[in-house]
């Protein structure tokens, strides 16, 4: 049997999750609160070797900063950063979810069931400017296939 694409992101989502949560777990014990950048990076993080590296490194470390230092999240000769890159990446991922989520909702519901495609295609963009005129189409066409040409998709 063939897995489909989303299915098989599905698992690969299901495996980094089933990392991610204990890590996560582990550190907010050993050293609530745990800072923004840490936890950002840990839910960044989509390589299942990096998050179990990450895991052994909570074993031995007896400091966040020992832990930062072990695994590799921080140089230990800066301050971590809270206000500048890290903030405007956690913006622009918001943003663009923001934008993919009403897009895809309008898509399934119109035009059910999409192809994996598409889908593929919405959550690759990384321009805002261009799921907007997704969106935009997606209240126009009649049928996929017009919106599939008037999109590119």
């Amino acid at each position: 049997m063939i897995e489909s694409e989303l299915v098989t992101r599905w698992k690969d989502e299901a495996r980094i999750k089933a990392k991610r949560e204990p890590l996560l777990a582990i550190l907010r014990a050993k050293f609530a609160p745990l800072p923004a950048e840490i936890e950002w990076r840990i839910y960044r993080s989509a390589d299942p070797a990096e998050l179990h590296r990450w895991l052994l490194a909570t074993a031995t470390a007896v400091t966040q900063e020992a832990f930062s230092q072990a695994a590799g999240l921080c140089n230990p000769n800066e301050d971590l950063v809270v206000d500048g890159l890290v903030v405007k990446e956690w913006k622009d991922a918001a943003s663009l979810e923001a934008k993919r989520d009403p897009l895809l909702t309008m898509l399934r519901a119109k035009f059910a069931p999409l192809p994996a495609g598409i889908e593929r295609c919405i959550y690759r963009s990384m321009d805002p400017a261009e799921l907007d005129r997704w969106l935009l189409a997606t209240a126009t066409a009649a049928t996929l296939e017009t919106y599939r040409q008037d999109t590119g998709l």
